[in-house]
């Protein structure tokens, strides 16, 4: 279903979805490599290289689906920040 015709949403569509997932797990790799993320409790394991990269490809496998509301005060308030 496509809200963006009806001003509900700042992006719809898979091109959105695909966008941010690959945004998000670019990030968690540089932050990964960089050892800026930490692990605790039950899921310390995934500290692991090899683990980290098993949940990052889970990622990438599934379908996302991206919901934003329109900036507060409107489309060039957003942009101006």
């Amino acid at each position: 279903m496509d809200l963006s015709s009806k001003g509900e949403v700042l992006f719809a569509g898979d091109p959105a979805g695909i966008s941010v997932s690959r945004q998000l797990i670019a990030y968690l790799k540089e932050a990964f490599a960089e050892n800026r993320l930490e692990f605790y409790g039950r899921i310390r394991e995934r500290a692991h290289p090899v683990c980290f990269q098993e949940q990052l490809s889970s990622l990438q496998n599934k379908e996302w689906i991206v919901y934003a509301k329109p900036p507060f005060g409107g489309q060039n308030r957003f942009y101006a920040i």
